[in-house]
């Protein structure tokens, strides 16, 4: 793993929140998860796109094993493509893959569902792990609204209109982009499992 400055000068702060937090720093909690968002420019890590995955998938792994409540990672990668696993049943997807690779963009595989996802500077992934209980409110909106509304607030501050909804023709299109007057900024997804540990309890990532 090497340290190289990326495009972006946002940087997603994850941790618990603290007792007092400046009004004008935008911030949303979830499961004891805090979103705290502020304009800087960090050296970011840029991790083997495998190797990223893979830490995603520990994390999950951990809660559905009851190892961890919640957890998160940071991360960005060199330039790559990112595709559904499902993708591997779809007709001359080998020898797509293969050409890509030739053309310095290899295509790695991720257990979300969703279309194509380019990666590489500019792109910053926040991955978010947390614990359902069986009696809560399993809204899958709510948890949207988390991850989107921090970025909103943020860019709103800026003086800019931002909001979320599908962006035509945009990469990975969904309900829950976040968009800057009209352009995609950010997507989102979720992966839920049953937990393990505690029955009828679930394990999400985000």
């Amino acid at each position: 793993m090497s340290g190289v400055k990326p495009d972006p000068h946002l940087t997603t702060r994850l941790a618990r929140c603290p007792t007092s937090i400046r009004p004008s720093q935008p911030t949303q909690t979830y499961h004891g998860i805090c979103f705290r968002l502020t304009e800087s420019n960090p050296l970011m890590p840029y991790l083997d796109p495998e190797d990223a995955l893979q830490r995603e998938a520990t994390l999950l792994e951990e809660v559905v094993n009851g190892r961890r409540e919640k957890g998160c990672l940071v991360w960005a990668t060199n330039p790559c493509l990112v595709a559904p696993r499902s993708y591997l049943k779809t007709r001359n997807f080998a020898e797509a893959r293969r050409q890509m690779k030739r053309t310095g963009w290899p295509v790695y595989l991720r257990p979300t569902g969703g279309d194509v996802t380019p990666q590489g500077a500019g792109t910053l992934n926040v991955s978010t792990v947390f614990r359902m209980g069986k009696d809560e409110n399993r809204d899958l909106e709510e948890i949207y609204g988390w991850l989107c509304d921090p970025l909103i607030s943020w860019v709103e501050s800026s003086g800019k209109t931002a909001s979320y909804g599908s962006i035509n023709q945009s990469f990975c299109d969904g309900r829950f982009n976040v968009a800057v007057e009209g352009r995609k900024l950010a997507g989102t997804a979720q992966r839920w499992r049953s937990c393990s540990s505690r029955k009828g309890d679930w394990a999400i990532l985000a």
